[in-house]
């Protein structure tokens, strides 16, 4: 599951004030955010006069996994980063309560700097899980891959015409370069 918030920096500190979870397909390794909730979240937040450059912040779960980050998440970081504008704040969560972020600078040269200090407060309001769980089943479908079929027949070409009556290979001979 991902999303994306309102962030400033604020006396040096990353301040995330709110974070929206839009419309997106999830699988178990990956995540796909429906451009059009993009657009109009761009949109709804441009009619509040919400300056456009406060949305630089990206987050996302590794579910019951460790927050670590894939090369997946380097890429979308830094993707982000270079389409905002000067910098991005990512975050990874997990259900374990851990969390890992990082801010990617793009300009005027290109940094980052990984595990900086999160500090999550938690909401007052008692329904808030409950509410956000029913979020999440309104906008998160779940993507099943269909199987990965190959050319030869078969499912991940382990099965080809002709392997039947292949010669296993012979042990004896030496190995090049031995």
């Amino acid at each position: 599951v991902s999303g994306l918030g309102r962030v400033k920096l604020v006396d040096g500190t990353f301040r995330v004030s709110e974070v929206y979870l839009l419309d997106q397909e999830a699988s178990q390794a990956h995540v796909t955010l429906d451009p059009q909730a993009v657009a109009s979240l761009q949109g709804q937040l441009l009619k509040r006069k919400v300056p456009g450059s406060e949305l630089r912040f990206w987050w996302h779960t590794h579910y019951n996994f460790s927050c670590f980050w894939s090369t997946t998440d380097v890429a979308t970081a830094l993707r982000l980063a270079g389409s905002s504008a000067e910098w991005m704040l990512s975050l990874v969560l997990n259900q374990k309560g851990y969390a890992l972020a990082r801010v990617d600078v793009v300009k005027p040269f290109r940094l980052g700097v990984d595990e900086l200090k999160v500090n999550l407060e938690r909401a007052a309001d008692p329904r808030l899980k409950e509410r956000c769980e029913a979020e999440v089943k309104r906008k998160v479908k779940v993507y099943q891959p269909p199987p990965l079929e190959s050319p030869y027949g078969g499912l991940g070409g382990f099965s080809r015409p002709g392997l039947e009556n292949h010669e296993p290979v012979n042990r004896d001979l030496p190995l090049a370069g031995t």
